[in-house]
């Protein structure tokens, strides 16, 4: 998104009063209302007014509301608040801009695209064209449960294409910069219609009565067409090969949708060779049992996200190769049938993670997250209790992986679970780098059962002691009775020191997050 308050100088007003458009300003003013003169100043400078205004929930009838009758306060206000609409970071959907054609109430917004006559009005056109020109993002059109969504959005593409006619072969929205974008064959690559060449991010659904071979013509004309698209978020049917497709030329950022696309080895590698510009890659990997080599990853990737099973992930991130990979974000997600709880298949994750050598040399932030509530009435629930660090984390420190990390992100959510006070301490001595640490057991959104342990306070001074870079620290510990303020006041007391000979403080921790777990004795 671009910012908001520099669009304003180059667009052009179209005739009438910007605050009667029917859709979204009431008109129930009589007169120009004219500023106070014990008003601040601030509120008649345009940049103010945009980022005042963007303040609204736009999507909410209240803030909709709100916006609308603040802009009838001053006539100046209009403008700025229009265009905080239309800015919104939001997005607005086809069907708000096309109620200006229609002039019909905003409550009806959900009627379906159709090809009425658009001349309701005299300075319709007008209106239409100039808001398009504001537009920076455009989110899906929502049809009434009793549209056919195919027909729908056959609608939508035809009448995308009478506007662009109309409007000289020319895109509407020229200065949009996002979309969300849902293809059916009934729609017949509208988009490239729609969107100008300098669209920079996607979110693209490509419905599954889609065949293969027109998710490739699609993909080939989209990766020809919007050359500047830098940011590509993909869901397709599960049958589709996605390493099989054409991507833009330019691209840095792709996420492919982890519940309907799922990778093999030899797929991901397939992949990412033909994405030398890629940055940032969110995929879900299933292991190929066949697949001995190596995984070549590129010298571009930086951010690498992957979701799978426990078994997947270790045969993965024991054979791939990053040399440029300074982010690695895991998230343990079994299938449904499989998710209880297994301490053999998280340890040998950990434990090739903490193998790959050349994976330490570049890495400075690692996330691993694992939950047994993400599939609901499954087994999630049921094994034995996770031992947090000889399974989890002692794996990681004991080749390095750990002393040269800037950010830890470690979220094992189980009914119970086991950390003590001095397996954060051996943590906390392993990683002397840390500016962000979060160790999350789900004490704060799970009942844990016994026997858990948590550790206690005595863990903030450790983490003080051997972290000094750290400013950012979300931690869960355990009380055995419910006050504490004393101890806690004592504990705290080690992230803020007494300022050294400098006048500087010692420690640099500006946010902490902690849950404490209160042990209370009924008896």
């Amino acid at each position: 998104m671009g910012n908001i308050h520099s669009s304003h100088t180059s667009l052009p007003r179209p005739s009438g009063n910007l605050v009667h458009w029917k859709p979204h300003w009431p008109r129930h003013f009589a007169s120009k209302a004219r500023p106070t003169q014990q008003a601040h100043p601030a509120l008649f400078c345009y940049d103010a007014l945009i980022e005042i205004f963007a303040a609204f929930d736009l999507d909410d009838q209240d803030g909709l509301t709100a916006c609308a009758h603040s802009a009838q306060v001053c006539w100046a206000w209009s403008d700025p608040a229009s265009q905080a609409l239309w800015t919104s970071y939001s997005g607005r959907s086809l069907k708000d801009l096309y109620q200006l054609l229609r002039a019909v109430d905003v409550s009806l917004i959900s009627e379906l695209l159709s090809l009425n006559a658009f001349h309701h009005r005299r300075d319709a056109w007008a209106l239409f064209l100039y808001c398009g020109s504001q537009i920076r993002a455009l989110k899906c059109s929502h049809h009434d449960w009793r549209d056919d969504p195919a027909a729908a959005k056959g609608a939508e593409g035809v009448l995308i294409r009478s506007l662009v006619h109309r409007n000289h072969g020319r895109t509407f929205l020229p200065s949009l910069e996002s979309a969300e974008w849902h293809e059916y064959p009934e729609t017949r690559g509208a988009l490239f219609s729609l969107v100008p060449p300098s669209l920079g991010s996607l979110n693209l659904t490509l419905h599954s009565t889609m065949t293969q071979h027109d998710i490739e013509t699609f993909m080939a004309q989209l990766s020809s067409s919007i050359s500047g698209l830098h940011t590509l978020h993909l869901t397709t049917a599960p049958r589709v090969s996605v390493d099989q497709l054409s991507y833009p030329p330019h691209l840095h950022h792709l996420s492919l949708d982890a519940n309907r696309i799922v990778l093999s080895p030899a797929e991901l590698q397939t992949l990412v060779s033909c994405l030398k510009t890629v940055e940032t890659l969110s995929v879900r990997i299933a292991e190929d049992r066949a697949w001995h080599e190596g995984v070549r990853l590129g010298t571009a990737l930086r951010v690498l996200h992957l979701e799978g099973g426990c078994l997947d992930l270790a045969a993965l991130v024991s054979r791939f190769h990053a040399p440029s990979l300074r982010e690695l974000d895991i998230r343990v997600k079994e299938e449904c049938g499989y998710s209880s709880y297994c301490p053999k298949g998280h340890h040998q994750l950990a434990t090739e993670l903490g193998r790959n050598a050349r994976l330490a040399r570049t890495l400075r932030s690692l996330s691993l997250r694992y939950s047994t509530s993400w599939c609901p009435g499954s087994l999630g629930f049921t094994g034995p209790p996770l031992v947090l660090f000889p399974s989890i984390l002692e794996p990681l420190l004991v080749h390095g992986l750990t002393m040269h990390l800037e950010t830890l992100v470690v979220e094992y959510w189980h009914r119970a679970v086991r950390f003590t006070d001095d397996e954060v301490l051996r943590l906390a001595q392993a990683c002397p780098e840390l500016k962000r640490l979060t160790l999350s057991l789900g004490a704060r959104t799970m009942c844990l059962q016994p026997p858990t342990m948590l550790p206690s306070l005595v863990t903030l001074r450790h983490i003080a002691e051997h972290c000094p870079r750290l400013a950012y620290l979300e931690v869960e510990v355990e009380l055995a009775r419910c006050d504490n303020s004393v101890l806690l006041a004592s504990e705290l007391s080690g992230l803020r020191p007494p300022r050294g000979a400098d006048g500087t403080l010692a420690h640099q921790l500006q946010t902490l997050e902690l849950t404490i777990r209160t042990l209370v004795d009924w008896n």
